[in-house]
Parts: C-alpha cells; sequence; structure tokens
C-alpha cells in the first residue's frame, strides 16, 4: 500500500517539462546575472539568448521586433546590450561573433545611434561579405551591396517525418530557420575553408507547432560550434498547429563551401 501511495505522490509531484521559452527565459536571466557581476564577457551569452526571442530570418532587420515577448522583470537586457554593443565598438580587430562589424548582426544591437555606429563599423570591416544573401531590410540597403554566401544550401534532402504531418509542410517550415541554420556553418569558412561535413539533427513539434526536444542525431562535420549552433536556431522554424501530435522530425543538413 505504502508502495502505491509513493508512486502516486512521485507522479503528482513531477515538474511537467519546460518549453522552449521557459528554458529561454531561465538562460537570458542567467546571462544578465552573468552580466551584473562578469560585465562584457558575458556578453556572448546575453546575445545567445535574446537570439531565441528574437526569431528573425533577416539578421540585418531594423527595427528589431522581437516575436517572443522578454518578460518586464527581464528589462535590463536592453541597457546590457547597449554596454555591450559599445564594447564591441571599439575593439580593434573584428575577430568572433560579436566582434567589430559583426555585432550589426546580433539582437544586442537596439539602440538608433549605436545601428549608425554598427553600419559605419560593417562596411569598414567588410565583414556584411560573408553573409546571407535575400536581406530586404534597411540595412542592406544602406550598406549598398548584395551579400553572398560562402556555402551551398544545406538542406537539398527532405526531412523524416513521423506523424500526423505532411512533408511537404514539414520541409517548408524547416525552409523558414534556413538562414539561421546555414549562417551557422557560413561564419566559420573564413577560418575554416575546408569545413564540410553532415549535421543530423532529431527534435518534435508539439500541437501547438513548437519545436522541442532537439538533440544532435549525428555528424561528420567535426565542429562543435557549428553543430551547437544549428541545434539553437533549429527552434526558430516555424510549424503550423497540429490536430494531434507530436510529431518527431530527423532532418540532415549537408554543409560545404561553394
Amino acid at each position: 500500500m505504502w508502495i502505491g501511495v509513493a508512486l502516486v505522490f512521485t507522479v503528482l509531484s513531477a515538474k511537467p517539462p519546460e518549453s522552449i521559452e521557459q528554458v529561454f527565459t531561465r538562460e537570458l536571466g542567467a546571462a544578465l546575472t552573468d552580466f551584473t557581476s562578469r560585465g562584457t564577457p558575458a556578453c556572448l551569452r546575453l546575445h545567445e539568448a535574446l537570439v531565441f526571442f528574437w526569431g528573425a530570418d533577416d539578421e540585418l532587420e531594423w527595427p528589431r521586433q522581437m516575436r517572443v515577448t522578454i518578460p518586464p522583470a527581464l528589462g535590463g537586457w536592453r541597457k546590457a546590450g547597449d554596454a555591450c554593443v559599445e564594447a564591441m565598438l571599439v575593439t580593434t580587430a573584428p575577430e568572433g561573433v560579436l566582434s567589430g562589424g559583426r555585432v550589426l548582426f546580433s539582437p544586442l544591437l537596439n539602440s538608433e545611434g549605436l545601428h549608425d555606429r554598427a553600419l559605419a563599423r560593417a562596411r569598414a570591416d567588410k565583414v556584411v561579405e560573408t553573409l546571407a544573401d535575400g536581406g530586404v531590410s534597411r540595412a542592406w540597403n544602406d550598406l549598398g551591396t548584395v551579400p553572398r554566401w560562402r556555402s551551398k544550401d544545406p538542406m537539398p534532402r527532405d526531412p523524416v517525418v513521423t506523424g500526423p504531418l505532411k512533408r511537404e509542410l514539414a520541409k517548408a517550415a524547416l525552409r523558414s530557420a534556413m538562414t539561421p541554420v546555414r549562417y551557422c556553418y557560413d561564419r566559420q569558412l573564413e577560418a575554416s575553408p575546408k569545413l564540410r561535413g553532415t549535421v543530423t539533427v532529431r527534435f518534435e513539434v508539439t500541437p501547438a507547432g513548437l519545436v522541442t526536444g532537439v538533440a544532435l542525431e549525428a555528424s561528420t562535420l567535426g565542429n562543435v560550434e557549428v553543430e551547437a549552433c544549428v541545434l539553437r536556431r533549429i527552434t526558430w522554424a516555424t510549424f503550423p498547429a497540429l490536430e494531434r501530435g507530436p510529431v518527431v522530425i530527423v532532418q540532415a543538413f549537408d554543409f560545404a563551401p561553394r
């Protein structure tokens, strides 16, 4: 009898799994706490947390529009973001994800004045040449150039879908996240021009159309930074609501330079 009671208590007290939004809200809070204690060394962590809330396909979108609402209690991200952008804009060598003109592509950038400075720095650093084509934001026009991909289309294969979702719809949804996923690899080619391989990702789509349970199924790429970036960016895919679910999807991304 006591065993049965214990089992019932365990089931009733078990916490439901966190949603993607809850995970990133918690991470944003931790990133802000980290920034308070360490300052600009925590900027990359803050950037990665904000990427989820931003959720834009165009890394040069201006003005920024957060697709997921950031809780008011975490409103300090704007002030922290401005401090990070200020620090990145005065770096002497454009190295890393956020340094120099590359900060133009970060959700940390939200101030009009800082945006103008970031545009000028991007021109000077010529970093825009390494990024996505097809940008239609004000920033592309201001830069006066059409950036080009260094890489081939990473999604020539169809997804493997298990559950009540048509493969064509799954493929279209995944295409909505291709710019950020492709950028994960493209930005590494400058330092590693021979980098190539296949990254296979498995994840679930909830009945609400949310991506959850993202995991690395297999990889021949041999680059942890790209693999981790792909796992984060695949959550940007916009799936339709399902009548029932969840749906399990396995997608292989073939990364190779042009």
